[in-house]
């Protein structure tokens, strides 16, 4: 049993930083919109063309897109593995109940036997 738990928390310590490793790089930089901004006001400080600025909104959209199709992939696996791992806590539970329910039956059988059986006493 100890094994068991040990390999248990092995794997959500693995996984804890396959997460970490994940989620950093899925989002958009906080910066983008600043950048963005002074991007599209030195357009039209130079009095750039408006397609230029167009396209800068089309790129972020675009990458606004991308991020949430990223973010939506991420979300289904994490879903799917806190159903799996609910699964089996939840079979893991059910195992222990049973073990459980046998150790009391088995105490109970041993408390009766003893209740039954002949003592005596010699001095």
């Amino acid at each position: 049993m100890k094994i068991v738990l040990c390999l248990c928390a092995l794997l959500a310590f693995a996984g804890a930083f396959h997460l970490s490793d994940e989620i950093p790089t899925l989002f958009v930089s906080h910066d983008l919109p600043n950048n963005l901004l002074a991007e599209i006001s030195a357009r039209l400080a130079t009095d750039g063309p408006l397609d230029d600025i167009w396209k800068l909104f089309d790129t972020l959209e675009t990458n606004i897109r991308n991020e949430q199709v990223k973010h939506d992939e991420l979300y289904t696996k994490q879903q799917a593995e806190c159903k799996s791992e609910r699964s089996f806590r939840n079979k893991e539970i059910a195992d222990a109940t049973s073990a459980l329910n046998r150790a009391g039956e088995e105490k109970n059988s041993c408390q009766i036997s003893l209740t039954q059986a002949p003592v005596s006493y010699t001095h």
